[in-house]
């Protein structure tokens, strides 16, 4: 077993490991997962749930060698985190939770309008997740689409179900100025973990992409991880 400490980094909805491939930390190392069906796993089946993607995540944590491991996760990324941090029986050291509503304030009805194709596609064109050129390939018509759709599919089935208080130390990251998610409920997050923080970042729902926000949560995740 390694002792070097790793970092599980847990896409957005839509996302696969290839977001996190410039974050690097001369103190431990990340590993980004991807979901089955998603990035390099895009020959597996679809997750049918979110339960079943959270169990998918553990199968894939399992593959790497860690003795002391953390926990990073963006937006459905952050729901899938906490349901991992719930099921594993050796929790992480440290639960990050990024752009991410708890999960009995999580609004499942607005996800219900991408499971069309037309508004799910002006959704991409919007936020400028991918260029136009992308788009019209076949890879993203095959691939990409396909699996973008059934996480908005799987968001819009999850059904919040009440769960032991988190005995381990959460970090939870939110915008002011991000519109896809209500940063007034966030402060419920206390309600989940017995030791709850709380950082403010600047940006849009995708903070994350940008230098100056990616460079803010390797700072977060670094000095949270050294205090421990």
């Amino acid at each position: 077993m390694r002792n070097e400490k790793t970092v599980f980094l847990l896409p957005f909805a839509g996302g696969s490991s290839l977001i996190y491939k410039q974050w690097q930390h001369t103190n431990f190392r990340f590993h980004g997962i991807d979901y089955s069906g998603h990035g390099f796993r895009y020959q597996e089946p679809l997750p049918e749930s979110i339960e079943a993607l959270a169990d998918d995540v553990i199968e894939q944590m399992k593959c790497v060698q860690t003795e002391q491991f953390a926990l990073f996760g963006h937006s459905m990324g952050g729901l899938v985190a906490w349901l991992v941090t719930q099921k594993l029986v050796k929790k992480p050291d440290v639960l990050f939770i990024s752009a991410c509503e708890p999960p009995a304030c999580l609004d499942v009805n607005r996800y219900q309008k991408y499971r069309n194709d037309d508004t799910l596609m002006q959704y991409i064109i919007d936020y400028e997740r991918l260029p136009e050129k992308q788009r019209n390939t076949k890879v993203f018509q095959e691939i990409i689409f396909p699996f973008i759709k059934n996480d908005y599919r799987i968001l819009s089935e999850y059904r919040y179900v009440p769960a032991e208080i988190l005995d381990v130390p959460m970090v939870i990251l939110y915008s002011r100025e991000d519109t896809l998610m209500r940063y007034e409920v966030m402060e419920k997050w206390k309600e989940y973990g017995k030791n709850v923080s709380f950082w403010q970042m600047k940006g849009d729902h995708f903070y994350l992409e940008e230098e100056q926000g990616r460079e803010q949560i390797l700072e977060i995740i670094g000095t949270t991880i050294k205090d421990r």
